[in-house]
């Protein structure tokens, strides 16, 4: 998803719109490994950025081609602008924007960008509003209004520039040298580059790939401070080094790392900043000023010769910088040399300024990664939680035609077992009658057994096991459920399976529990029909992007007028009902790459139905990754 932002946004100097849809067709079959949101509405949100501006009106047939899936996007986009429009909608502003742009509604274009430009800015959306900005002044350039375009790209630099977009500030001024030349820059260097700039000429490049190799290469947060603490003490020279991070409003050491028999040895603990450790009067004005200090000789400095730590352990050459992303202070760098003065010359420092420059950036990405996945493991968990009560309560529902579904066998087996007895009770037992009662009596056994069978597997608390599966088979397995509920409310059940349908790769359990949320709401809305007869129908079918889809019809009191409706949680039409039967059915299906929508029945009441891609070009490895 990285590289389909990047690419969409125009913040690589040799952007090209086709290679950013391309990415975006890549990044569209891995939008089920997510199951939050965020990567899903990033996805909707660039790739009809790349797909606007891939698109090409005076071409005859482009518009047409791009059109439908830019207007896909832009619905889904305005779904979540309609419940969170702090978030989402700038987005679908300015979505709508390049829409109207290429159907050439110039006027509604203009519209379009300064509502988006506004929105984002209500949100404090830096980067949005810049990218909003840039639009807006290539659509003005387009239509040769150079000095109204020069406006908005003057904005958007200097929304890049505040959100610390340096590399996307260098791409702007290559592209337009005026705009590079209003702002007193050069193209050569910025002082806006931080350590990227000009006394980096002069580093070793083998260092600076090293370096960069170093920190990039890990991901765990335990392993990256190891080997940032380890990387500064080879690279400056220092016999001994702490990394100090923030934890809350306060700030403690998370790694130390000391040059003992020529081997640098790290120690990862969390400890309070300690005044006889460190020398607090120096990390205190690093913390306040964000400039980096350096003293040559601890012992002859003025400044701190009266900090308790100098003044005890005596240490000579000592360096303190900050770790700064995007202005924000990351953590600090404290190295010292025990042994001899002078050791931070000024060509190492520049080598530890380009660490401590890729080092904070690095801790906050893995310090987010691991916030993300412990949230992201926990909203699993809630949702299983939450799916499996569901279950429970979609189940209790149907306590009766359960009952009646094994109990029926069970008499069966009981008559069937008196009449084996009686047929080998007579004075010449008639072995073959027997042998009929007691084939039965296995047949029934094993009706029962499937229903129990059926029944557990619902109940059972366990993750998601996806497997390639049979969507008929399941329909087949699971509606006999219902069988007793759909005599007692008399509706007439009919099924229309296609047959050879292609399998799917999902959970088998997960889908059961979305059709029975269905058919159970399908049921309930016909209850009070007393005119018309009651008909349920479940088809299945194969749609043209070869996509297995599955619809549950019925007859019953229709749909509110907005359908969205009813997939929000808490929505509902019953006394008894949470509301949360179809988000959840819905929440199943989109983690499985589907959809799940509803539209009206003709002549009378509801359509619900889902759709999942065919499993024939995935194996049954893949499954089993995604079920892990």
């Amino acid at each position: 998803m990285l590289v389909l932002d990047t690419q969409a946004s125009g913040t690589l100097p040799g952007w090209c719109p086709a290679e950013a849809l391309d990415a975006a067709a890549q990044a569209h079959p891995l939008l089920w490994t997510s199951p939050a949101y965020f990567e899903q509405a990033e996805y909707h949100f660039y790739a009809a950025l790349a797909r606007a501006a891939c698109c090409n009106p005076a071409v005859e047939g482009e518009l047409a081609a791009h059109l439908p899936a830019l207007a896909g996007h832009h619905w889904q986009l305005a779904q979540w602008a309609r419940r969170c429009p702090a978030t989402f909608a700038h987005r679908a502003t300015l979505v709508q924007a390049e829409i109207a742009r290429l159907e050439g509604r110039d006027i509604d274009a203009m519209r379009g960008y300064e509502s988006a430009i506004a929105l984002a800015r209500e949100s404090d959306l830096i980067h949005m509003q810049a990218l909003a900005n840039e639009l807006a002044a290539r659509f003005y350039l387009d239509r040769q209004l150079d000095n109204v375009a020069m406006v908005y790209l003057r904005q958007a630099r200097h929304g890049y520039t505040r959100w610390g977009a340096d590399a996307k500030v260098w791409q702007l001024d290559m592209q337009y040298p005026a705009l590079a030349a209003e702002a007193g820059a050069t193209l050569a260097s910025t002082s806006s580059m931080g350590t990227i700039g000009a006394p980096l000429q002069h580093l070793d490049l083998a260092t600076v790939i090293a370096i960069s190799d170093a920190i990039s290469g890990e991901t765990g947060l335990e392993r990256l401070l190891a080997t940032l603490i380890r990387t500064a003490i080879e690279q400056a020279g220092a016999t001994r080094g702490l990394l100090i991070l923030p934890e809350g409003a306060e700030h403690r050491v998370e790694a130390e790392a000391a040059v003992r028999d020529e081997t640098v040895m790290v120690t990862l603990s969390v400890r309070p900043l300690d005044a006889a450790d460190m020398p607090m009067a120096m990390i205190e004005q690093v913390l306040d000023s964000r400039e980096h200090v350096v003293i040559n000789d601890g012992c002859a400095n003025g400044a701190f010769s009266a900090d308790p730590f100098v003044c005890q352990r005596r240490a000579r050459s000592m360096l303190c910088l900050p770790l700064l992303n995007q202005g924000r202070m990351a953590g600090v760098l404290y190295l010292e040399n025990a042994l001899a003065p002078g050791v931070f010359v000024p060509a190492r420092i520049e080598v530890i300024k380009l660490l401590a420059f890729q080092a904070a950036s690095a801790i906050e990405n893995s310090r987010l990664s691991e916030h993300r996945r412990r949230t992201d493991e926990s909203l699993r968990q809630a949702q299983a939680e939450l799916a499996h009560a569901s279950r429970v309560m979609t189940l209790n529902a149907l306590t009766a035609s359960i009952a009646h579904e094994v109990s029926q066998p069970i008499a069966a087996l009981t008559i069937e077992a008196r009449a084996a007895l009686r047929w080998l009770d007579r004075k010449q037992p008639e072995v073959e009658q027997a042998v009929a009662a007691l084939g039965a009596i296995v047949e029934q056994g094993a009706r029962a057994g499937s229903v129990i069978a059926g029944m557990r597997s619902m109940l059972r608390k366990t993750g998601p096991q996806a497997q390639r599966i049979n969507l008929n088979e399941m329909i087949t397995e699971t509606l006999p459920l219902f069988a007793s509920e759909l005599e007692r409310t008399q509706v007439n059940l009919k099924t229309e399976l296609v047959p050879s349908l292609p399998l799917v790769c999902a959970d088998k359990i997960q889908l059961q529990q979305v059709l029975l949320n269905l058919v159970m709401n399908a049921v309930e809305a016909m209850r009070e029909i007393l005119e018309h007869s009651r008909e349920l129908m479940v088809r299945t079918a194969v749609s043209p992007t070869r996509e297995v889809v599955v619809t549950v019809h019925d007859v019953g009191v229709g749909l509110p007028g907005d359908t969205e409706q009813v997939f929000q949680p808490f929505y509902t039409t019953k006394a008894e009902g949470l509301g949360m039967g179809l988000s959840i059915c819905r929440s199943i299906i989109e983690a499985h790459g589907g959809r799940l929508h509803a539209w009206p029945n003709r002549p009378r009441g509801a359509v619900f139905g889902f759709a999942l891609m065919a499993a024939e070009t995935a194996s049954e490895e893949g499954c089993q990754v995604w079920s892990s």
